[in-house]
């Protein structure tokens, strides 16, 4: 049988001799995938860091988050997107409150979120009495007082004395606007941080809050895992500009998914009066 190609006219990679010399002589089978076909090689996984330390840390899987996005009903999209438009604060006074929401969030349920907030929404009452703040805080019963205190006290001179050190710069982006401010912020840290710039900015932030729930969703463990965040979060946000969904409300609807609820304004609803 006559070959289409003629070896002497064709200048034939080695590893593809390895292939014809190993194949029925009639064949040469070519691989078009931009690389020849090779044998598979096993390796033992290590648990080894590169300075040879144990690592037992896990990698981000993305299966049930890819499934997510896949299933996102449009539906819910424009629900969850037509509800936080018209939370997007506009005052100074409506911005702050987002901050305080974010402070009382940190290591409690939505329900004492929502207890916290409204007990110090009028902020006006204990901006300058850092005792009336602690009374605030341990009436309502959201928890951990002190440190409350001591973050919401340094915080309120820090966002009044400079407010425009809170918004985002033209030329920043929104990861590097979110990575500004951590450091200067006691208390809040990159996720809580990112929360609050999902209030100030629902359909604009590019950024991604990484609670526990969506440390678990992409398979990790929150403490161990942490130094993951920034990893997770590009896949979470390019998945949305893949699905055409800004990230917060992708956020929210996963949230909602947890809670079997519709829409956020089974808590989200003390947020309406700026």
């Amino acid at each position: 049988m006559s070959h289409f190609f003629c070896e002497k006219n064709l200048d034939i990679p080695k590893n593809l001799h390895y292939i014809r010399d190993n194949m029925n002589h009639d064949t040469i089978q070519m691989d078009f995938v931009a690389s020849a076909m090779k044998e598979p090689t096993l390796t033992q996984p290590s648990f080894l860091d590169y300075n040879g330390k144990v690592n037992l840390k896990s990698n981000p899987t993305y299966h049930a988050v890819d499934k997510f996005f896949n299933s996102l009903d449009r539906d819910a999209i424009e629900r969850h997107t037509s509800y936080w438009e018209k939370l997007k604060p506009t005052t100074v006074v409506g911005k702050f409150r987002r901050w305080i929401f974010a402070f009382c969030s940190v290591h409690t349920s939505w329900q004492s979120n929502v207890k916290g907030y409204n007990a110090l929404k009028d902020y006006d009452k204990w901006i300058t009495n850092d005792k009336e703040l602690m009374r605030r805080l341990k009436k309502c019963g959201c928890g951990l007082y002190n440190n409350r205190q001591r973050f919401l006290s340094k915080f309120s001179k820090q966002f009044f004395d400079n407010p425009d050190f809170f918004e985002k710069k033209k030329d920043e982006g929104w990861v590097e606007f979110r990575n500004r401010l951590v450091p200067e912020i006691l208390g809040l840290q990159k996720a809580k941080t990112s929360f609050a710039l999902e209030l100030l900015h629902p359909l604009e932030a590019q950024v991604f809050c990484a609670d526990v729930h969506l440390f678990r969703f992409y398979g990790l463990n929150q403490s161990k895992d942490y130094g993951k965040y920034e990893q997770i979060e590009s896949h979470w946000l390019n998945m949305c500009k893949m699905w055409n969904v800004p990230p917060y409300i992708a956020r929210a609807i996963r949230w909602n998914q947890i809670q079997d609820k519709p829409v956020c304004d089974y808590w989200a609803w003390c947020l309406k009066k700026n």
